[in-house]
């Protein structure tokens, strides 16, 4: 089976997900992480990126985001690193060495959208830090319930959830496979979604990303 690791296709939703600890001693603070938050938004901003939801926890960023060309995603985590570092080493008075910190990345289907964006927000849930809507300075789920506006989102209204429903949505009962088939796309950088959608990524890849086993947990019909 090819390794698609990396895959960015232009106009398709994007999982991303970065470890942030990568040659430091210990996990970012909370104001660190507002730096490094800061200097991303600029980053998506100068690379046309949507941005459909965001979680800076102390350890990674989760995003969920549309690329508008390829290797944007590439492009702008690489100058956010940039910019993070210089500025970190303005405020610490502390030289950082070159930070190249490593991410993982995997297209989804637009069926799943909102189940992958309350990924991204309900992750200090699952690490059993906090409530999601309590957490508004560093993550989307305030914004998408609408409790408050950062403006750090920039994808159109359309590819957003509505705010009254996502307050029900997002306290709703996950879906354990579902989570255990979205981790295992996006550590392999496979494409999760429908047959139909997987076939999508390959014709604009131009090869074959799905394995021979139909069993691939990432190949549902999954509509939530």
């Amino acid at each position: 089976m090819s390794h698609a690791t990396r895959i960015e296709i232009p106009g398709m939703y994007h999982l991303v997900e970065r470890r942030l600890c990568r040659g430091r001693p210990a996990p970012m603070g909370f104001h660190d992480r507002q730096l490094s938050l800061a200097a991303l938004h600029g980053s998506i901003y100068k690379y046309g990126i949507q941005l459909c939801a965001y979680n800076m926890l102390s350890d990674r960023v989760l995003l969920a985001l549309i690329p508008s060309r390829p290797r944007a995603i590439s492009l702008a985590l690489l100058n956010a690193d940039q910019a993070f570092v210089r500025r970190f080493d303005q405020i610490h008075r502390e030289v950082m060495a070159r930070w190249r910190r490593p991410f993982h990345c995997c297209p989804f289907d637009d069926e799943v959208a909102w189940s992958v964006m309350r990924y991204v927000d309900i992750a200090p849930v699952r690490s059993r830090h906090a409530n999601p809507l309590d957490l508004h300075a560093l993550s989307s789920a305030a914004e998408h319930a609408g409790l408050l506006r950062h403006g750090l989102l920039t994808a159109p209204p359309e590819r957003l959830p509505h705010p009254a429903a996502w307050r029900a949505f997002i306290e709703s009962p996950g879906d354990a496979r579902f989570v255990e088939a979205l981790e295992l796309c996006l550590r392999t950088g496979m494409p999760f979604g429908p047959y139909p959608f997987v076939y999508r990524v390959e014709q604009a890849c131009g090869r074959r990303l799905h394995p021979a086993c139909l069993k691939w947990p990432g190949l549902f019909d999954a509509r939530r």
